[in-house]
């Protein structure tokens, strides 16, 4: 199982911007394994990691661009 943490700076869930004469933003994730997915674990544990890591990144009503 993993946790994920949201940070952000500059931004919302809503907004891009909150301080739009600042024009820069940033998301964080922080992740909480209880075990660790190596590049060797199971395809299916693997899978959980991506949907969970995509379910908190679509949550935003704006396009993420950059590195992910």
């Amino acid at each position: 199982m993993v946790t994920i943490s949201v940070n952000t700076a500059n931004c919302d869930r809503d907004n891009h911007y909150v301080i739009e004469e600042l024009a820069t933003a940033s998301v964080s994730l922080e992740l909480h394994f209880d075990e660790i997915v190596s590049t060797q674990y199971r395809t299916a544990r693997k899978q959980e990691l991506i949907d969970a890591i995509d379910a908190e990144l679509t949550r935003f009503k704006w396009i993420i661009s950059g590195s992910v």
